[in-house]
């Protein structure tokens, strides 16, 4: 609510009632920004002309076949990048893909019978996960053909000795030097140094705001506080239905959403499928899926692509 409130008192002060303006949340911030276009039509402020979604985390994922499925075509994309299957000649978004469409058919199928699917049937779709994800039929047997996160990143590369990350599942670390269960062992966390430090930059010198304390754009004890409501998690909540009421009410919003293949955190079919959910058009919104893991914009050629892709959907903004 102040957030929004803040945004329409800049807007009036500075005079730019009357140009275009958009929302951009990456992560958590995703949920956020939906939450924002809530308040605005709440208070009757003005919508935004697009909202740029990145890393997507707007719940709704939560559930005994959803969770599974829309994790893993990123487990499928993280076990092609080192090499832990064989990729029959395809590129990793033709395996991202491939992986997405057993996933959607015979996997959610699978699950959906739960304890009533038959042995054979069980084994076989365990020899296909284990052909798209890297892991043995018998791990994967074991866990009634479940997914776990910490099994995954720790098992992946396990004979070698190493455990991936999950922020950016391409990073990997010795197993023997992880100290501590993920996320907060995580080899490709950086804490928010690097973006931290840019941002701190940006308020101080550009914007002449005097700091109360350093900048810092992740602190894991803040998020694990953070409220989603009773009872709710992240993934349980639903925000994706206040982008939907919000385009009923201005249906020319923009939308432009990208996430990373290589995210475990925040699987980047996740936020596609609680878009989808929530009965937002496909040809209605912007969707990039890039080579890169949670912050598309740390990766060299994912900052490129995106910064790219950004201009030219910022550009036709009305």
């Amino acid at each position: 609510q102040r957030v929004a409130q803040v945004v329409q008192a800049w807007r009036v002060a500075n005079g730019r009632t009357q140009s275009p303006f958009a929302l951009v949340g990456e992560s958590y911030g995703t949920a956020r920004a939906l939450a924002m276009l809530d308040q605005q039509m709440e208070e009757d402020l003005p919508l935004p002309d697009g909202v740029a979604l990145l890393s997507l985390a707007l719940g709704d994922t939560d559930g005994p076949v959803v969770t599974d499925v829309v994790l893993f075509p990123t487990l499928a994309a993280t076990a092609w990048y080192h090499g832990a299957t064989d990729r029959d000649g395809k590129s990793a978004r033709e395996w991202f893909d491939a992986a997405l469409v057993f996933a959607q058919t015979e996997y959610a199928a699978a699950l959906f019978q739960g304890p009533t699917l038959s042995d054979d049937a069980k084994a076989r779709i365990a020899a296909r996960m284990a052909d798209f994800i890297g892991l043995s039929e018998v791990q994967l047997l074991a866990a009634d053909l479940r997914l776990s996160r910490p099994a995954f990143m720790m098992n992946l590369l396990g004979d070698h000795g190493l455990r991936t990350g999950q922020l950016d599942a391409r990073a990997t670390r010795a197993i023997a030097e992880s100290n501590f269960q993920p996320p907060f062992d995580d080899p490709s966390m950086t804490l928010g140094t690097a973006t931290g430090e840019a941002i701190e930059t940006y308020l101080t010198d550009d914007l002449d705001y005097a700091l109360p304390s350093a900048y810092r754009s992740l602190n894991l004890g803040i998020n694990f506080k953070w409220g989603w409501g009773e009872g709710q998690t992240y993934r349980s909540a639903r925000f994706a239905p206040f982008l939907a009421s919000a385009l009923e009410r201005k249906p020319d919003i923009a939308i432009y959403t990208a996430g990373g293949i290589y995210d475990i955190t925040t699987p980047v079919y996740a936020g596609i499928f609680a878009l989808d959910q929530a009965g937002i058009p496909r040809e209605r919104r912007t969707t990039e899926l890039y080579a890169a893991g949670h912050s598309v914009f740390e990766d060299e050629d994912g900052l490129a692509e995106m910064s790219r892709d950004l201009r030219t959907w910022i550009s036709e903004l009305n």
